[in-house]
């Protein structure tokens, strides 16, 4: 069996050549290497956007990885009057800022900063024990890092107690989470008939926000029908003199505007099952009796818009469909 090669001197070339490693892997091996300093271990390699384990194992066979010493211990978090690093946002807009310096004699290369808090989940749903941060440092070097963490939606809102580490220093991390919602509806939009009469439909509302929420009745909602643009725009040409002045042109608007709701009754919409309450990463149904009002046309379509807790749940009302 041939000699192994160093795999922090291999070339592009050399890597792909592996069979199974192609030229775009074997790049960002090498890339990643130039940018955050040598891999101290082939399970550095990991690190490596796209490296999977079936490659390190591959890479393995033919490649080693000489130690080449860190100066991680020379160097040191700093932060101002003693107080932890403090991050705030909604789940997945966490952020704030981190101090650090190099108080060593040379150049820390590829220094990996870890952010652990055993309370807190990401994204994906994993722990956040792993969030890593590579950077390089010169010789007394300072650098103020922003930091932007994306946790998990249902992330209770609060005050969590979390730290930083690079090498074997940690420093004290205040991550407070504030309230989020994020409410979904299905199906969406309700289709109804045309015909005055009560209908039953039944809507889905999940809650993918981190606060628990509750639904009441949704009311009366406005109907417009789907031709309201163009007959507002026929009629206010017609009810303007020639050559109009803007202040004309948006006054008659605003009157035929007025006028068209006032001929329109509402749709009205109650929820029979009320008061609806939806705990975080829940979903609960809503039972809704929806009221279609007798004076409308059947000839044209309509469409009313409500607003339920944070998002919007939209109406069409169609002539000749069956409820």
């Amino acid at each position: 069996m041939a000699e192994r090669i160093d795999l922090n001197l291999a070339r592009t070339r050399d890597i792909a050549a592996v069979p199974g490693v192609d030229r775009l892997q074997a790049r960002s091996i090498v890339r990643d290497r130039k940018r955050f300093g040598p891999f101290q271990s082939m399970n550095d390699v990991r690190r490596v956007r796209g490296v999977s384990e079936k490659l390190v194992a591959m890479l393995e066979e033919r490649f080693t990885v000489r130690r080449v010493e860190r100066r991680d211990d020379e160097v040191m978090l700093r932060f101002e009057d003693g107080k932890p690093f403090y991050f705030a946002g909604p789940p997945r807009q966490v952020g704030g800022l981190i101090g650090i310096e190099n108080v060593g004699d040379e150049t820390a290369r590829a220094v990996v900063l870890r952010i652990e808090c055993a309370e807190l989940r990401t994204a994906e749903g994993e722990p956040l024990r792993g969030v890593r941060l590579r950077i390089s440092l010169g010789p007394g070097e300072r650098r103020r890092l922003e930091i932007r963490l994306r946790l998990h939606d249902t992330t209770p809102p609060g005050t969590y107690q979390a730290f930083v580490a690079v090498g074997e220093h940690r420093h004290p991390v205040v991550i407070a989470v504030a309230e989020y919602t994020a409410t979904a509806l299905l199906p969406a939009p309700v289709t109804l008939p045309t015909l005055p009469n009560k209908y039953e439909r039944k809507i889905t509302v999940r809650n993918n926000g981190n606060i628990p929420i509750t639904v009441g009745d949704i009311g009366a909602v406005q109907l417009e029908d789907d031709n309201l643009q163009c007959r507002v725009i026929r009629e206010t040409i017609h009810k303007t003199p020639h050559n109009p002045t803007l202040d004309q042109l948006v006054g008659t608007a605003a009157d035929v505007l007025k006028k068209d709701f006032a001929s329109v009754p509402p749709l009205r919409v109650r929820t029979k099952n009320k008061p609806v309450h939806v705990e975080p990463g829940g979903d609960a149904l809503l039972d809704l009796e929806i009221t279609v009002p007798t004076k409308l046309r059947h000839d044209i379509s309509y469409s009313a818009t409500a607003v339920v807790f944070d998002t919007r749940l939209t109406f069409e009302l169609i002539p000749g469909i069956h409820a």
